[in-house]
This record gives structure tokens, sequence and C-alpha cells, in this order.
């Protein structure tokens, strides 16, 4: 039968009374038979009870590592949440005709209503599951943030880091040693002009998703998660990167594990603000008609697919912390093997100190293959890269434009409200 999750993150209880953590089931294999939003009837106690799925491949932290279950579904008659451990018509069944039917013939009118349900159907299941499941290399690295907490900044961040390595990598295969490539980066000087970033090697992309995928939308966009990352250069031709980079909201707890995690925090004040006035245009939805008191206990309070914030940066501090940085910068050991996988910085931290950051984040993504940590030159040229006024005059490359068109096809906005 499906149990109890009402109580949020380690619900204590399953239908019969016994803890959940001491239960277990066999992993899910293969693709779910409902999405996000499908009306479900679930079995609870000894009645079918019907729901909304509202997550996919749900997890509670105190379970053991790597156990999910397929399902989490709000029960229309008590509101409460539940989930499901296994995808079985014992444990969860479509709804009654009927109620489809209805509800697909009365369209959701409520902007608020409207918004969540287009926000909770913006990945198709298969994709969550995918980018959840799949196997990363250990030198992977992910920039998970929860929504509007510097994401695309510590993408580019992150992109450049590894482009100026690449760089590096190849003159030292042609012989040069360290010293002697610092030297030549130094009398090259850093990209100055306009024309010099706009016009760099590391920017041909039409978009930063296409080199940086998004984990849970990448298979909706027809992105391979094991394929390598590539930039195409006249000169240098196919240009493979490394480390590889992914885009991520997830929670720590559904986040594919085995890479590394670069995690960005922020002031919750100024997130909150940021994504009121983010998210209601990006799901089709006039900016006004839904009040801050309104998108606070419905969106950011947890029904965003992130979960709710103070939830999200909880879970990646749960991970254990090694304080060796003055500032908010800090490096996290994961639990099980000591490793240094985790490294955490804030939005504050980077508006404030970039340079700082970039050195800590190059030291962080140092792979096998890399002598050394960044020059001083090297720190000086990703800045550059990565400046407001840059971003900003190139802002076609960090806008989404590569996985919203899908999305918003998927969640049937009408062209016409796309919103840019």
């Amino acid at each position: 039968s499906t149990r109890d999750a009402s109580t949020g993150v380690g619900g204590p209880h399953t239908a019969r009374g016994v803890r959940a953590g001491a239960m277990s089931w066999p992993p899910h294999v293969g693709a779910l038979r409902f999405a996000i939003g499908d009306r479900v009837e679930c079995s609870v106690y000894d009645s079918w009870k019907p729901g909304t799925v509202v997550c996919l491949m749900y997890r509670e932290t105190e379970w053991p590592v790597g156990q999910t279950a397929p399902y989490q579904i709000k029960l229309d008659d008590t509101e409460s949440l539940i989930y499901a451990p296994m995808d079985r018509n014992e444990c969860i069944r479509r709804g009654p005709q009927a109620a489809e039917k209805q509800r697909d013939a009365t369209p959701v009118t409520n902007p608020l209503e409207l918004m969540k349900q287009r926000n909770t159907a913006m990945h198709s299941a298969a994709s969550v599951a995918r980018g959840r499941e799949f196997t990363p290399r250990p030198m992977d690295v992910f920039i998970v943030t929860y929504p509007k907490c510097g994401t695309t900044w510590m993408t580019q961040v992150c992109h450049q880091v590894r482009t100026t390595r690449y760089l590096k990598g190849l003159l030292r295969t042609n012989g040069k040693t360290t010293a002697e490539i610092n030297a030549a980066f130094a009398r090259a000087g850093p990209p100055t002009s306009d024309t010099q970033k706009d016009t760099a090697w590391s920017m041909r992309f039409g978009e930063i998703t296409e080199v940086v995928p998004w984990d849970i939308l990448a298979s909706d966009c027809g992105q391979d998660l094991d394929a390598a990352q590539c930039i195409n250069s006249p000169v240098l031709g196919k240009c493979s990167l490394s480390p590889r980079l992914f885009k991520s909201h997830e929670t720590v707890g559904n986040i594919a594990p085995g890479g590394k995690y670069v995690c960005v925090v922020r002031d919750p004040a100024d997130v909150f603000k940021s994504f009121f006035e983010f998210l209601p245009p990006y799901m089709g939805i006039p900016s006004g008609v839904i009040t801050p008191e309104e998108f606070c206990d419905a969106i950011f309070a947890g029904a965003s697919h992130s979960g709710d914030v103070w939830g999200h940066f909880r879970g990646w501090w749960d991970m254990g912390v090694d304080d060796d940085c003055e500032q908010s910068s800090m490096l996290f050991k994961n639990a099980s093997d000591g490793d240094r996988n985790v490294f955490i910085t804030s939005f504050e931290d980077m508006k404030n100190d970039l340079p700082t950051v970039v050195r800590r984040v190059g030291a962080f993504m140092k792979t096998e293959d890399d002598s050394g940590d960044l020059s001083e030159h090297d720190v000086t040229s990703v800045c550059e890269m990565c400046d407001f006024k840059f971003m900003r005059r190139n802002s076609e490359k960090f806008d989404d434009h590569f996985v919203r068109r899908e999305m918003w096809r998927r969640i049937q906005i009408p062209e016409h409200e796309w919103a840019g």
C-alpha cells in the first residue's frame, strides 16, 4: 500500500504504523506510468483514495542511499501527502476515467492553480527519472542551486574555468611546462575589449544549456547525459571539454549521486523576490495577477519542484561541514567516503569577491589531468567573461531558450504567450 509522508521530510509512519525508515522495497526499473499532475487512486489501509501525483522518484532523508519511491501523491479528501513505494496496480492505479474527462473538459482558469499545474508539468516523468538515475563520472560537476540563487552565473564561471584549463592542456601536450604556459598567457593578457570577449572560443554555443545540460530536462531536449560535452572551434576543431558540467535544482536526496557538486545559496528574502518576479511570466501568467502572499504559500513554501528554500539549503548543509574558510564559502565532505565532493558558496560572496570564489571553484574542479591552480591571469580572464555587463550584452546565450521552448510546448502554453 501507499505510505504516509504528511509530516514532510522524514515522514515517520507507513499506513500500517511501521517506521518508514525501516521499510524497503525493490528499486524501480523502467519508465514510470504516471506524470506529475496525473489523477490516480492509492491503496491506503483497506480502501482506495483519489489524489494527484505531485512528485516523481520521491525520497526521504532517513532512507538508505539510493532508495526512492516512484511517486508522492496529494490525497483529495485530507490533502495529506503520501508516497507509493511501487509503481504497481495493487499500490497505485489510474484514477476514474470520468474524473479525468472532467478535468480535461474544464480548463484551469485560476492564475495560481494554472501556474502550479504548468510548473509541475514542465518536465516529463521519463526525463526526470533519467536525470536522477544516470551515473555521473567521478569528476563530473553539478551546479546545483535553489531557483534564482545564481545558477546561470555560476554555470558560466565553471564553464570558463574548464575552457581556460582546456587551452592550457593543449599547450602542455605540446611539451610546454606550466611556468611557460602561464608566462605565455600573462603576456597575451586577459580579454578586455567587447569584441575579444564576445568572439572568444569558449562562447561558441547558442545557449549555455547546450554545453551544460539541465539534468532533469536533458532527455526532453534530446540530450544524452552520458555523452561528451563539446565546443566546435574553427581553429581547434571539435573540443571535448572536461570536466563535464550539469545544471541542477535538485535536492541532495534526489540528485544523481557520484559526481561533484558546486552549490550556491542566497539570502532567502532575495530569492523570494527574484523567484516571484520570474516564475509567473515563465509559466505564461501575467505579472501582478498572483499576490506575493499567494506565491509564498503555494510555491516558495514547497510546491516548487525544488521543494522549499530552507529544506533545499539545509539538505546540502547536512552533508557535513569542513569549515576551512573565513567567509561563507565552505568545503563539504561526503558522509559515505570522506572525499570532498561538495563546494558551497553564496550569491553574496560572488558579488563581493568574485576572484576569490573563482580561485576556490578552480581548485575544487581540478581534474587528474590539470597541473596546478589557476594563475592570477586565469582568474582575471574568467572574471572578465563572467561580469554582469558581458552576460547582459550576450543575454541570448544565458536565457534558457534551448530548454524553455520545448518546455512551453510540453505544458501547452500558447506561442503568443511565450515570455521571450
